[in-house]
């Protein structure tokens, strides 16, 4: 058969309140999910020791987030067919219910092709949320903030209702780093969050 990654928590990771329950949610979630773009969940269980584990779509390559780090620029025609290829696995998450609520560099791999090119695969859905779930899981708990603070969206922070649009913010932020090289915002996590809040 074909290659696949096997996710588990790891270390202190483990004993963190709520991983458990990431990754029963992940795995529900990602079930879903069977796109060229997109890292799905092909099985999950538990180990004799009571840790989940997720068999998933195997990704190789580094994640945006380093490339973007080491260049000093990228060429816009490469970018542009990279966030090209995020909103198709963007189009194929909310065609199946899903909002995945962290996308960011870091949760972008970049695959070399054989033969050259290059394949999006959009990683981690443990922050992801069903479109289907009720209200009160659609909107974002008082005082919670699920996603990476550089690249939440407005409603995020002010614990509206999360949904296709919540993932477009955060994936104009990136398509703002990789053409400018910069965040939109300076600042720590908080700041540049309190920024895109507006």
């Amino acid at each position: 058969g074909a290659p696949v990654a096997i996710k588990i928590p790891f270390g202190e990771s483990a004993l963190v309140p709520g991983t458990m329950a990431r990754f029963a949610r992940e795995a529900d979630l990602g079930r879903r999910v069977r796109h060229r773009n997109v890292v799905g969940v092909l099985d999950d269980g538990t180990t004799p020791g009571g840790l989940r584990y997720l068999v998933m779509d195997l990704a190789g390559g580094p994640p945006l987030r380093v490339m973007v780090d080491r260049a000093h620029a990228l060429p816009t025609t490469w970018i542009l067919g990279m966030i090209g290829q995020v909103a198709e696995g963007l189009h194929h998450l909310h065609g199946r219910g899903l909002v995945h609520r962290d996308l960011k560099p870091g949760n972008v791999l970049i695959e070399a092709r054989p033969g050259g090119g290059a394949r999006v695969r959009i990683v981690d859905l443990g922050n992801a949320i069903a479109r289907d779930a009720d209200a009160a899981g659609r909107a974002t708990a008082a005082g919670q903030i699920f996603g990476t603070p550089e690249y939440v969206a407005p409603e995020q922070l002010r614990h509206g209702p999360i949904g296709p649009h919540t993932d477009l913010f955060a994936l104009g932020l990136v398509l703002w780093e990789l053409l400018a090289g910069v965040r939109p915002f300076d600042g720590d996590s908080l700041e540049i969050a309190r920024h895109n809040a507006g």
